[in-house]
């Protein structure tokens, strides 16, 4: 605000000369491009304060204030500069401005008083007007000095001398009195009408009409008849006098540049038409030459917008006289007839544009009761059957095609869905037709503008009104375009392909483009012109969303989510690679899968990729409708989809996306309470057995799912939604219960996305499901991933404060010793190391799915919207943790920790080694300085594993990197042992942990560079050499690590590596030399020994973890000694012995 503070000063500073600033028009516009565009929404109270707040010394009231008697040019530049300031800023900050909104108004109305230059004056008017449209609860109509204000401006707009703009802006100001408050303007209504009314008469007449006049009394008479409509009734020939004036208005001169006046005249028949019904009936043949040249205008868009608008509403009122017959029946049948005559011509002849299509278009819709009346329903079916012939000759091939079905598509819906409703039925061929051009809605709905979307959902809100009431005619509908709409909703972006010309690329992925659409289709319009009660739309609501659930319960079942665990083939240096690749490639998923995801070196491929990306969208379309649109309805849908979900996560349990959905699924349980009250012991064994044996049933049926699902079994699924909805909810617990379980331990062999994936539905479960004992390890981890992935310490803290909220402080307080150390790295983040941290389920989504173009599409788009002003992801978690820390009271003295002296990392302040051992020479020009780095190493290793900013991370990694390359190259060609022994004991671990980082990058530096130190110490030729060993027992205690599934597969995978480097060094020194073949044999068979005497250790260790990392390192070790008779013989009895 230091800017803002210093422009104000230097604008006061031009009032009393204090400042060289020549231009206080400059000085404002500088002032409006800061406070407009650069403040951020944090930073928008205190800026408010500073240019608005009366007892601000330097505030923009009180610069006006100041020079409100000045008339330079310079200052009244800068004052209306000013004003234009006001209105903007007012528009920016909305309701927001309600605590300045009486300062603005003072200010606003003394200017107008005490200013002498008109063109200050007339822009008092828009911010006033701004204010007056905000319909603040805070200003009533004697706060804001109605009666006041309309004193005088009547008195200053009949004997005052301000300028024409300045009377233009009083009459549309008292219009917006009327309207805003009609009950202080009761007495004046008389007399605003009677000076619309003469002053549109006088202008119409004279010879050289002040078109701002005319377009303002009009604005103004639009806003009064909104209240007192019988105002103009009662003055003699009022009503007759302002048609004539609405006329005059739609037939400018065509010298017009602007179209203020027929513009505000399309407004007043739109807001206004059924008061001049009978006027519009009885001129209707001219009106609607007049109308529909607005329609047909050429070069404005808005006009022809607002023409078909006005249009809508003209022929409605027509319609609706014709129906009534309050007319001489032959006037009712000759104007009936010219306008059937006029559609059917501009629908059949060839020449008809886009515009005159329109029109025909609407026509038909709006005149379908009269036709009812007129002709009978077999008339009315064959204008039903001319509009589908129409229809069917829309295309969507190409961009051109589009245009044109977008301007018509809308119309035709709300059409058929007009004469729908005076039909006593619908039938099969109709229904075909209806399902078509949905689907062409469908098709286009990405291409539609934002401000087009609008009557599309009017219309179809529309048409399903007109469905609903015809049998199961809509539940038909649906049935048949459902399901492709979701299709094309989890659809890929389009190719772009160059030779394809109508190919449009999205701002947005396809699903969120469409997500807006689903809403609206879930809460259907209120429409003005017909009777849609609450219940009425509930129940159309619920039959969409059980037909949208079908759905996305189908293309769960349908879509093959089969994948392979691929191994790739490390360096080509691996001499079992291809043969580890092959049998990797060739693994069931179902069985052993788990266990080769926790390999950095395997990676999951999709049996079908464009099922897979279909799969993906379609999560990530779940996740942004169902917790937010229509959610009661879900609870009718949770056995039947967490059944389904469930069966097909059995059957592949790597694929993240399903436990996504079960994440919805649990929060959308938990905010409709839908197992409030339940236990474990509610229900019998024979309802678990019998939950059991229904997902097995669901299992199978999955498997065999290409079949698609038939209107029958929806409607067996819609029996299930009714009956034993008891039942289902019990099965339901039971189901998920010992889902999360299972889920729970099977987490603990998965990493990355997977497993954070697996982390948010466990930690999302409702305190009914499992005891917060089983949540407390998945927390950690979540509070661990979550700072390279700001979304999961959002669920780790959401969980949290769920458990503080729902459960007693007693049973939760025992457990804040376990997590709440874990919060204090998120404090301890700037917010400009952050960047990137919410990528991390980006980056794995390519993993799983496949699919580079979809990865690269995100980042893209979440680079494009990220904007400048917005709160860092990291200081909102920096929020919650304090608010949490504030809840929790006293116990979050447990943020500190407990302090371990042999913990790791603690022992950075402690030499390594008794002497100095890593020198580095620096060649400087006249002198060679040696710098020694070992007492710099700790702090290295601890930037590089635990630092939370990640520029310092990746820095300290490179750091460490070029160090080790450096420690290693320089001892080369010594003998062993070299004199690096004591600090490669403390550095080879942390090279492990580093090569399973979550950060990719960190990753790609160890985990290349772990392989090549194995390749190097492994050629040792002594027996239990000190190098050699330290890298070893640093592999050998990575494969037993209790946390990190990822550094265990790592662990095992470095001890095959390195066996099997033993073995390649033992054949190329034999083949070199036959007299050493010998020792070099003795050396490969003692490197081997000292692996499995380790290994044969770790079996035997009480620890659970240490056996699984026995149990992974020969696992790995198998692939390395079957191909190699030798090792066979040595050491196969020895294996089974121990294992």
């Amino acid at each position: 605000m230091q800017t803002l503070t210093q422009y104000l000063s230097e604008l006061h500073g031009l009032v009393t000369k204090h400042t060289s600033y020549s231009d206080p028009k400059a000085l404002v516009a500088d002032i409006s491009n800061y406070v407009l565009h650069e403040v951020s929404e944090d930073e928008q109270a205190l800026c408010s304060s500073l240019l608005l707040a009366g007892s601000y010394e330097f505030s923009l009231p009180r610069f006006i204030e100041r020079t409100v008697m000045m008339q330079d040019k310079a200052f009244v530049d800068a004052k209306n500069e000013s004003l234009s300031l006001f209105d903007a800023y007012i528009k920016r900050l909305g309701p927001r401005i309600s605590d300045y909104a009486p300062l603005l108004r003072n200010l606003l109305v003394n200017t107008f008083r005490k200013e002498q230059s008109n063109r200050i004056q007339a822009a008092t008017f828009k911010p006033l007007q701004r204010l007056l449209n905000l319909k603040l609860q805070s200003m009533d109509a004697n706060t804001f000095g109605v009666r006041d204000l309309t004193e005088l401006y009547l008195r200053e707009f009949i004997v005052g001398k301000t300028s024409s703009t300045a009377r233009a802006c009083m009459l549309e100001t008292l219009g917006l009195f009327a309207l805003h408050f009609p009950s202080a303007m009761m007495d004046k209504a008389m007399s605003l009408a009677t000076i619309y009314l003469e002053t549109l008469n006088a202008q119409f007449k004279s010879n050289k009409p002040d078109m701002q006049l005319i377009a303002a009394s009009l604005k103004g008479v639009t806003s009064l008849v909104v209240h007192f409509d019988g105002t103009f009734l009662t003055i003699n020939k009022g009503l007759g006098n302002l048609y004539s004036c609405v006329c005059l208005g739609l037939e400018p001169p065509p010298s017009l540049a602007r179209y203020d006046i027929p513009k505000a005249a399309l407004r007043l028949v739109i807001q206004h038409g059924p008061l001049i019904r009978e006027y519009l009936t009885e001129d209707s043949e001219k009106m609607y030459s007049r109308i529909t040249g607005w329609c047909k205008h050429k070069t404005n868009k808005k006009m022809r917008d607002l023409g078909f608008n006005c249009l809508e509403v003209f022929l409605t009122q027509v319609a609706n006289e014709l129906v009534v017959g309050n007319r001489n029946v032959e006037h009712d049948s000759t104007t009936f007839r010219f306008f059937m005559k006029n559609f059917f011509e501009m629908l059949a002849a060839p020449t008809s544009g886009v515009h005159e299509i329109s029109i025909a278009i609407r026509g038909f819709g709006r005149f379908a009761a009269p036709v009812q009346k007129l002709l009978g329903t077999a008339e009315l079916k064959k204008m039903l059957h001319a509009l589908f012939t129409f229809a069917q000759r829309m295309d969507t091939s190409g961009q051109d095609q589009i245009e044109d079905t977008i301007l018509h598509l809308a119309s035709l819906i709300s059409a058929f869905a007009n004469i729908l409703l005076e039909m006593p039925e619908v039938d099969e061929s109709a229904i075909d037709h209806l399902a078509t051009v949905l689907a062409s809605f469908f098709l286009i709905y990405p291409h539609l503008h934002i401000h087009q979307r609008d009557k599309y959902y009017v219309a179809i809100s529309r048409l399903m009104i007109a469905l609903y009431a015809k049998g199961t005619a809509l539940r038909t509908l649906l049935s048949r375009t459902l399901f492709q709409a979701l299709t094309l909703t989890c659809s890929k972006y389009p190719s772009l392909d160059p030779g394809e010309n109508y190919v449009q690329v999205f701002d947005q992925p396809l699903y969120k483009e469409y997500s807006e659409m689903w809403s609206h289709l879930l809460q259907p319009r209120s429409i003005g012109d017909l009777e849609f009660p609450t219940e009425l739309r509930d129940s159309i609501a619920s039959m969409v969303y059980a037909e949208l659930m079908q759905s996305i319960i189908t293309m769960v079942t349908r879509l093959d989510l089969g994948y392979k665990v691929v191994k790739v083939a490390a360096p080509a240096d691996s001499a079992t690679a291809a043969a580890t690749a092959q049998a990797s490639t060739n693994q069931n998923p179902q069985q052993g899968g788990d266990d080769l995801l926790d390999d950095p070196a395997t990676t999951v491929v999709p049996n079908v990729p464009k099922d897979f990306d279909l799969f993906l969208n379609l999560v990530e379309f779940c996740k942004i409708l169902l917790p937010t649109t229509c959610t009661s309805f879900f609870t009718k849908w949770v056995y039947i989809f967490g059944r389904e979900v469930i069966a097909r996560s059995s059957m592949f349990p790597m694929v993240s996306g399903l436990y996504k959905m079960l994440t919805v699924a649990m929060k959308l349980c938990e905010s409709e309470r839908y197992f409030a009250g339940i236990s474990s012991s509610s229900s019998s064994s024979q309802q678990i057995q019998s939950s059991s044996s229904s997902l097995t049933s669901s299992s199978t049926s999955s498997s065999t799912s290409s079949s698609t699902i038939s209107a029958s079994s929806s409607d067996v699924v819609m029996m299930q939604l009714d009956d034993g909805a008891g039942d289902n909810m019990t099965l339901c617990f039971h189901l998920f219960s010992r889902f999360i379980k299972e889920v729970i331990q099977r987490s603990q062999q998965y990493k990355d996305e997977l497993l954070a994936s697996c982390i948010q539905l466990v930690l999302s479960t409702p305190k009914e499901f499992v005891s917060i004992s089983q949540l407390v390890a998945p927390l950690r981890s979540a509070l661990r991933m979550g700072l390279s992935y700001l979304p999961l310490a959002h669920i780790a803290l959401d969980a949290v404060e769920y458990w503080i909220q729902n459960i007693q402080r007693t049973k939760v307080a025992p457990y804040f010793r376990d997590f709440l150390p874990f919060l204090n790295d998120y404090l301890m983040v700037t917010p400009s190391s952050m960047q990137g941290a919410d990528s991390f389920g980006q980056n794995v989504v390519f993993k799983t799915g496949g699919s580079r173009s979809l990865l690269n599409r995100q980042r893209l788009y979440k680079a494009v919207n990220v904007k400048t002003n917005e709160k860092n992801p990291i200081q909102e978690v920096q929020s919650r943790i304090i608010r949490l820390l504030g809840k929790i009271g006293g116990n979050n003295i447990f943020l500190i920790g407990e302090v371990n002296l042999m913990a790791p990392g603690v022992e950075n302040e402690i030499s390594w080694d008794s002497e100095p051992r890593v020198k580095f020479t620096v060649p400087f020009h006249d002198v060679k300085s040696e710098i020694y780095l070992d007492s710099l190493l700790p702090n290295i290793v601890s930037l590089a594993q635990d630092s939370n900013e990640r520029q310092t991370k990746v820095a300290a990694c490179e750091l460490l990197h070029s160090i080790v390359l450096f420690m290693v190259g320089t001892n080369a060609h010594q003998p062993a042992p070299t004199p690096y022994t004591n600090i490669y004991k403390h550095i080879f671990p942390a090279l492990l942990r580093l090569a399973t980082d979550v950060d990719q990058v960190t990753r790609q530096l160890f985990s290349p560079l772990v392989m090549q130190l194995i390749h190097w110490f492994s050629s040792s030729g002594k027996h239990e050499g000190e190098d050699t060993m330290a890298l070893l027992e640093a592999a050998i205690d990575a494969t037993g690590d209790s946390e990190s599934p990822s550094l265990r597969a790592f662990g095992a995978k470095a001890l095959a590596e390195f066996l099997s480097w033993s073995i390649r060094h033992q054949k190329s020194t034999s083949s070199s030399s036959s007299s050493s073949s010998s020792s070099s044999s003795t050396s490969s068979s003692l490197n081997a020994k000292s692996l499995f005497k380790r290994l044969y250790s770790l079996s035997s260790h009480p620890q659970a973890y240490l056996r699984l990392g026995a149990a992974l390192a020969f696992s790995e070790l198998y692939r390395v000694v079957r191909e190699h008779d030798a090792l066979v013989e040595m050491f196969v009895l020895e294996i089974m012995h121990h294992n």
